[in-house]
């Protein structure tokens, strides 16, 4: 009897094995397939999607960051670097967005609310103390 369990319990495992195809969590209902668990090109999953609006929001904060740091310290240094984030930053968005468009991935319009919040307090800060800040939010 034993026998016949294993046997009828080893021939039924390839079966389950082959049910899980591909990452089923992953993939949005409305996901276009090539074949089982391949999708078709430009089909992007939750997480592709959630990395590219990050990078798209962090990115728009960089530039942000980087104007206001710009029109308000008195470091060449300092202004040379923030203007670098801004011609850095605006390059990147520009290449993401072409390929969030051909993977029809929605991008978030303005900042975030915590970047609104960094932005807020930067603003309220001058020289010195602005600088130290945006420094810190920079490496953060």
């Amino acid at each position: 009897m034993r026998a016949a369990i294993m046997t009828v319990v080893l021939a039924v495992s390839p079966c389950c094995a082959l049910a899980q195809i591909g990452n089923p969590a992953g993939l949005a209902p409305d996901t276009s397939m090539e074949k089982p668990g391949v999708p078709a090109p430009h089909q992007t999953n939750y997480q592709d999607r959630l990395f590219v609006q990050l990078i798209t929001a962090g990115g728009r904060a960089e530039i942000e960051f980087g104007r206001l740091a710009a029109g308000k310290t008195s470091h060449e240094d300092l202004r040379e670097f923030a203007n670098r984030m801004v011609d850095d930053h605006n390059k990147a968005n520009e290449q993401l967005k072409s390929v969030a468009d051909k993977s029809k991935i929605p991008l978030p319009e303005g900042l975030d609310p915590d970047h609104k919040n960094i932005r807020s307090d930067l603003e309220k800060l001058d020289g010195a103390a602005f600088e130290l800040a945006y420094l810190r939010a920079q490496i953060v």
